[in-house]
């Protein structure tokens, strides 16, 4: 599955800048902020607002709601230079998976 789009909200990206260009850099994708710090109580007013009949839909909702706090937010870009290395990285990320579920077989062969 690949991954086209990411928003981070709430107080991470205000507070773990760095850790969010690493996230951009591993996925390659750009991800979204939100100037919001309160994302889950923004979350509990969508849901509420379906709810209780204002929208019609969670996606409606979301579009009317989050629109105010994506467009006052920003953006961080990958570093397209790190790709090799991420991709790398998640290459033995999938090899060190395959030993693992190799092993697990091989453990309950024994049992």
């Amino acid at each position: 599955m690949q991954v086209h789009s990411v928003v981070a909200g709430g107080g991470l990206p205000h507070a773990a800048p760095l850790l969010l260009q690493i996230f951009a850099d591993a996925l390659q994708v750009p991800i979204r902020t939100t100037s919001s710090r309160q994302s889950g109580a923004l979350g509990s007013a969508v849901f509420g607002s379906v709810a209780g009949g204002v929208f019609e839909t969670v996606g409606e909702a979301v579009d009317t709601l989050s629109a105010p706090y994506l467009d006052k937010g920003g953006c961080v870009y990958p570093d397209t230079a790190t790709k090799g290395y991420w991709d790398r990285t998640y290459a033995k990320y999938l090899k060190l998976q395959e030993l693992e579920l190799e092993l697990d077989r091989m453990a309950e062969e024994e049992e």
